[in-house]
């Protein structure tokens, strides 16, 4: 189910997974969903992917499993 945000929410969600996502000690997982999360808001607002070069560095992805590191690089392809 996906939740239904105003726009100052959505504001606000991307700006907490932008956190989550830069934290390279927290969990991979909550990493990986925070970056899912990211791009699906990159999906809606295309100025997003202006950022996704920048969180999508090897400082960023080094720590990811190889397991999440290639489904979220899936994801990340799918906005080309």
């Amino acid at each position: 189910m996906k939740m239904k945000l105003t726009e100052d929410e959505e504001g606000c969600f991307f700006d907490t997974c932008t956190l989550v996502w830069e934290d390279i000690k927290k969990k991979p997982a909550s990493r990986y969903y925070a970056g899912l999360s990211i791009i699906e808001m990159a999906k809606k607002y295309p100025d997003i992917k202006n950022e996704l070069d920048y969180l999508t560095s090897t400082y960023y992805t080094k720590t990811l499993s190889p397991g999440i590191k290639r489904i979220f690089e899936r994801e990340l392809t799918k906005l080309n």
